[in-house]
């Protein structure tokens, strides 16, 4: 996916993340350590509350060589090239696999929240959301419309930049996971389709970070062509990734509760970044 306008990326000597980001609100708060004690964690809500979190400063040219190794890659294709902008992204221009899965918070919550819908419809015990669904397959709807709904209802109206992202990916992943079995019912789905939609999701959300925070890069250096090849290479060796770091989570227990599902998101994300961190 490209982006919709011209951008040539955040600018230096401002906040790593945007002050809208916590206005993005999807109804899924990250969980606290489950080896936390509650004193531990009630102190540390006291001490360090988030209103007052220190604001990290985007340091000067934070992207500049995580851009140079990403027009290296859009010109010959070397994934080493990409690994190494994926690292200097991470590292320089984001303070940290943390900081960049911090940043992303709003799509693993939201994706958290999509699985956890699409749960809810398909064990129809909750009146509204059944409800839902029956007046929805009333009108036999395309694949299309189906998808469509599904966004609707788990994400918000608020015109955001990472809002209008994450519904894009919602898309092309449910679209995806249709295109690679055609008969598959996004309103049935079982709990290895839902986490291939769950890596889908975040391979899009991931590479449209990339491409919005070091810039249009492949727009102005490539045609339509290659650069629709770049980008699907690009979400294909990060997808490579994040499926790898949440495999121990998918073989330990494939049907987390919702609180679980995030944290183990949130934290796969963290360690995809530092994966590619190690590659600099």
């Amino acid at each position: 996916m490209g982006t919709s306008t011209s951008s040539t990326g955040p600018a230096s000597g401002i906040s790593m993340d945007p002050p809208w980001l916590d206005d993005i609100n999807h109804g899924v708060s990250l969980p606290s350590d489950t080896d936390s004690s509650s004193e531990e964690e009630t102190n540390t809500s006291t001490e360090q509350p988030a209103t007052q979190e220190s604001i990290i400063v985007a340091p000067l040219a934070r992207f500049g060589t995580a851009r140079k190794n990403l027009g290296e890659f859009a010109k010959t294709g070397s994934q080493d090239s990409f690994k190494k902008a994926v690292g200097q992204y991470s590292k320089k221009g984001m303070g940290g696999a943390t900081n960049v899965a911090k940043r992303m918070r709003a799509s693993t919550s939201s994706v958290s929240g999509l699985v956890s819908f699409l749960r809810d419809v398909k064990n129809s015990t909750l009146p509204d959301i059944r409800d839902w669904a029956n007046k929805l397959m009333s009108k036999s709807p395309t694949a299309n419309e189906v998808i469509d709904a599904i966004i609707d209802r788990v994400t918000s109206e608020g015109g955001l930049l990472d809002e209008e992202s994450i519904k894009i990916s919602m898309a092309n992943a449910m679209s995806d996971l249709l295109e690679q079995n055609p008969d598959l019912n996004l309103l049935n789905l079982g709990d290895d389709e839902s986490w291939d939609l769950i890596e889908s999701f975040l391979s899009y959300e991931a590479s449209n970070r990339l491409q919005l925070d070091i810039g249009q890069l492949l727009e102005r250096t490539l045609n339509p062509i290659e650069m629709v090849q770049r980008t699907d290479e690009m979400r294909e060796y990060l997808k490579a990734e994040i499926s790898s770091q949440l495999q121990p989570y998918k073989s330990s227990d494939k049907h987390p509760d919702i609180g679980k599902l995030n944290a183990v998101i949130h934290q796969a994300l963290e360690s995809t970044f530092f994966v590619f961190e190690g590659e600099i």
